[in-house]
């Protein structure tokens, strides 16, 4: 509220300004909009629920409202840069505290590095690039729900376009989502009995990202508790390769701790690969 009341105050000062701050409120609200569309559309946003940090938003809005005048032959180029730094920014967790310090740097980091000469030199603020063994270890430190590496990596499948296993509708449409567990908790309880050495392991992994993904109410009521080498079965393998699943893991010879190794070093290289560096 305090910042609100200094807005306020500012444009109280002049019956002038008044009709400044409709302008600069409509012109603010549409790049926090153009904001919400790119994390939806390149980053696989799938709603509010899922956004790894919403303080993400201004200086991403605040960086599209700096370019707005830039030739448009620069902008992919600028789409880049602006991936690179979204998700440098969330697997270094660099929201997490000083939200109004980071704000401000990672908006004046952006607007140097996205004027259209500059080619390679990342400014130290943002420069986050990682080897593979440091975003394993960043995907080991997940520890909730709320974590911002989760949600990043729960909507990654959005990002290359990832449709409902069964239904088929696009997961980013703005049908009713549900945080499904590949291998259904149910159904690693009786892995528990069977190998009881591994109950450890597998209680520590359940939960996590890697055995995790968005599909529609509709296909969560349908699959319950079935195994996966059973609900997969039918998928259309492309659907699967979108959201990082392999066509072996319909063999009922592929257990729940080498199906989350295995998962988790595709997203690692995918990360990796296309993502950060």
């Amino acid at each position: 509220m305090r910042e609100v009341k200094r807005i306020r105050d500012y444009y109280a000062d002049e019956p002038a300004k008044r009709t400044l701050f409709q302008h600069d409120w409509r012109t603010a609200s549409s790049y926090l909009d153009k904001a919400i569309n790119m994390l939806k559309h390149e980053f696989g946003v799938a709603s509010r629920k899922y956004l790894p940090y919403s303080p993400m938003l201004i200086p991403l809005a605040a960086a599209l409202w700096h370019v707005r005048d830039y030739d448009q032959r620069y902008k992919g180029h600028m789409n880049e840069k602006l991936r690179r730094w979204y998700w440098g920014a969330v697997f270094n967790k660099q929201f997490e505290k000083s939200t109004d310090t980071q704000i401000g740097k990672h908006f004046a980091a952006l607007v140097e590095w996205l004027e259209p000469m500059t080619r390679s030199r990342i400014p130290s603020n943002i420069n986050f690039r990682m080897s593979k063994a440091e975003i394993g270890k960043s995907l080991d430190r997940i520890k909730t729900t709320a974590d911002a590496v989760y949600k990043a990596v729960l909507c990654m499948p959005l990002r290359q376009g990832a449709d409902d296993i069964y239904t088929r509708d696009y997961l980013g449409g703005g049908v009713r989502l549900h945080d499904h567990h590949i291998f259904p908790k149910n159904f690693l309880k009786l892995q528990f009995e069977k190998d009881g050495d591994s109950a450890e392991e597998i209680l520590e992994k359940m939960h996590h990202p890697i055995n995790r993904m968005l599909i529609t109410d509709s296909t969560n009521l349908e699959i319950k508790d079935k195994s996966p080498h059973n609900y997969l079965a039918d998928v259309d393998k492309r659907i699967l390769k979108r959201h990082f699943l392999f066509p072996e893991i319909v063999s009922d010879r592929v257990d729940f701790l080498e199906f989350f190794e295995k998962r988790k070093s595709m997203i690692v290289d995918y990360v990796h690969r296309n993502l950060i560096n």
